[in-house]
C-alpha cells in the first residue's frame, strides 16, 4: 500500500503538471521546485524497484546500504533532469507529445501518404514488438515457467499472455485496410497474392542462405529449399505470410459478404466462435481435466479465428463511427480484456497444476480462448486515443514509419534476434532476466526498423515491403 501511494501521487502531480506545462500561458518558474521534487521522487522510486528487485543480493540491511550509495551517485543526475526537463519541455513544445481535441471539425485520424490512419500505424509498431517478445522463450515470453519460485511468477505469466494479441492486431489492421477496397479477383492476385509469394521465395532464400553462413545447413540444396519452402517454412514468423496468402485468396468473397452484414451479424460471428473456440473448451476442461472434448465436426465448419480478426478489423475500424467510440466504451473493453487476460492465465495455472507441464509447448493451450477480447480492447483503445488527442508532428511521423516498417521488421527478426542475442547474455549477469530481455527486444526492433528502411530505398525491395 506504501509503495502504491508513493508512485500514484508523484503520478497524479505528473500529469497535472503536463498539462500546465502544455499551457502557452504557464509560467514554469513558479513550479520548478515542486517539479523538481516530483521528478528527483520518481527517478529513486525507479532506481529503488529496479534496484531492490533486480539488482541485488543478501540481507535487507546490505540492500539499504549498498541502495543509499548507489542512489547518491544519481542526486545529482535527478536535480539535473528536474531543472532542465521543464526548460526543454516549454521552450521546445514538443515534448507535450498528446493534445487534447476540442474541436468536433478537428480530426486526428491523419491520413499518410497511403491512406492509412495513424492508429493504425500504431497499432502495427506496437504488435511487431510483442511478436519479438512472443520469440524469446524462457528469457522473457516463457520466463514464469523457469521462475516458478519468484515472488514475480504471477507477473511474468501475466505478460507472457498479455502479448498475445500481437499477430491478432495485425490481422485486424489488415482487414480494416483491404475489406473496404474495390479490386477485381484479378487484381488480388496480380498485386496482393504474387507479392506475397516472391516475399516468402525472397526472405526465405535470403534465410536458407544466411543458415548456410552460421552453419546451421551443411550445403547449398536447390531440392532442399523448394522442399522446405513448400512444407514448412525458413522462419518462425513465416507462418503468418502462409496463412496471409489463404487469407487473400478469400479476399473476394470475404468483401462481399462483410458489405452484406449488419451489426447483428458481425456481433453473431464474435459470439459464436468465442463460445465454440473459446469459452467451451474452457469450461470442459474444468469438469474433464483434459478427459472431456467436444466432437470436432461441430467447429468444423466454423470460420477460423483469424477471420473473425479480420472481418473485426472492418467492424471497428470501418462500420463504428467515430461519434461511437467514446471513453465508457473504451475503459468497458479494457475492463473486459483485462479479466479475460486474468482468467487465461487462471487456466493456465491450472493446467500445470494437473499435468505439471509448463513448458512452451503445453503451457499454451488456453493462450488464445480468450485473447480476441484484450485484442479488440486494444484496437478500440488506439483508435479512441487517435480520434480525442493530437500527437506532435515528430511523434506522429515516428508512428507513421514504425508502421510502415513493420513487415520488413518481421522478416528479419529472427535473423536479427539470434545475432543480437549476445546483448541479452552480456547483460543477464547485471540485470534481472525480463529488463536484459527488453533491452535486447529493443535492440532487435531499432536494428530491424534500420535496415528495413535501408531497403525501402531500393526502388523494386520497396514495392515488396
Amino acid at each position: 500500500m506504501i509503495a502504491f501511494i508513493a508512485l500514484f501521487f508523484p503520478a497524479l502531480i505528473m500529469v497535472f503538471w503536463k498539462h500546465s506545462l502544455c499551457n502557452e500561458d504557464s509560467n514554469w518558474k513558479n513550479i520548478l521546485p515542486e517539479y523538481a521534487f516530483s521528478v528527483v521522487l520518481i527517478n529513486l522510486i525507479a532506481i529503488s524497484i529496479l534496484y531492490f528487485i533486480f539488482g541485488s543480493s543478501g540481507s535487507l540491511t546490505e540492500k539499504l546500504n549498498s541502495y543509499l550509495i548507489f542512489a547518491w551517485k544519481y542526486m545529482f543526475l535527478s536535480l539535473a533532469i528536474a531543472f532542465v526537463i521543464p526548460w526543454l519541455w516549454v521552450k521546445c513544445r514538443p515534448f507535450c507529445l498528446l493534445s487534447k481535441v476540442e474541436d468536433d471539425s478537428a480530426t486526428i485520424m491523419l491520413k499518410t501518404d497511403s491512406s492509412r490512419e495513424l492508429y493504425l500505424d500504431l497499432i502495427r509498431a506496437l504488435s511487431m514488438l510483442l511478436v519479438i517478445f512472443n520469440h524469446t522463450g524462457i528469457t522473457g515470453f516463457m520466463l514464469y515457467s523457469v521462475t516458478t519460485k519468484s515472488p514475480l511468477y504471477p507477473f511474468y505469466m501475466f505478460l507472457s499472455v498479455a502479448c498475445k494479441p500481437a499477430v491478432p492486431l495485425y490481422w485486424m489492421v489488415s482487414g480494416a485496410l483491404l475489406l473496404p477496397k474495390e479490386e477485381s479477383i484479378r487484381s488480388v492476385y496480380r498485386h496482393r497474392v504474387l507479392r506475397m509469394v516472391i516475399v516468402l521465395m525472397l526472405f526465405s532464400f535470403i534465410h536458407y542462405g544466411w543458415q548456410l553462413l552460421y552453419g546451421q545447413v551443411e550445403s547449398f540444396d536447390i531440392k532442399y529449399y523448394f522442399t522446405k519452402l513448400y512444407t514448412s517454412q525458413f522462419a518462425t514468423a513465416y507462418w503468418f505470410i502462409y496463412s496471409y496468402i489463404s487469407m487473400l485468396m478469400m479476399l473476394p468473397l470475404l468483401r462481399i459478404m462483410v458489405k452484406g452484414m449488419s451489426r447483428q451479424h458481425f456481433i453473431y460471428l464474435f459470439v459464436i466462435i468465442v463460445t465454440m473456440m473459446g469459452i467451451i473448451p474452457i469450461l470442459q476442461y474444468l469438469v474433464g481435466q483434459g478427459e472431456l472434448n467436444m466432437n470436432s465436426q461441430l467447429t468444423g465448419n466454423l470460420f477460423s479465428v483469424n477471420i473473425l480478426y479480420f472481418i473485426g478489423g472492418y467492424y471497428f475500424a470501418d462500420l463504428l463511427k467515430k461519434e461511437e467510440i467514446t471513453s465508457k466504451k473504451m475503459i468497458g473493453w479494457l475492463i473486459a480484456g483485462l479479466i479475460a487476460i486474468i482468467l487465461t492465465c487462471l487456466m493456465t495455472q491450472y493446467k500445470i497444476n494437473i499435468t505439471g507441464q509448463s513448458d512452451e509447448v503445453h503451457a499454451q493451450t488456453f493462450y488464445n480462448n480468450l485473447i480476441s477480447i484484450p485484442t479488440f480492447a486494444l484496437f478500440y483503445a488506439a483508435r479512441y486515443i487517435c480520434i480525442n488527442y493530437h500527437p506532435v508532428k515528430w511523434l506522429a511521423k515516428v508512428i507513421k514509419v514504425c508502421g510502415k516498417a513493420s513487415f520488413g521488421i518481421m522478416l528479419l527478426e529472427e535473423a536479427l534476434r539470434t545475432q543480437l542475442s549476445f546483448i541479452y547474455s552480456n547483460l543477464l549477469p547485471i540485470l534481472h532476466s525480463l529488463p536484459a530481455c527488453l533491452i535486447w527486444i529493443l535492440s532487435v526492433y531499432l536494428c530491424g526498423l534500420l535496415i528495413t528502411l535501408c531497403l525501402k530505398k531500393i526502388p523494386y525491395i520497396k514495392r515488396l515491403i
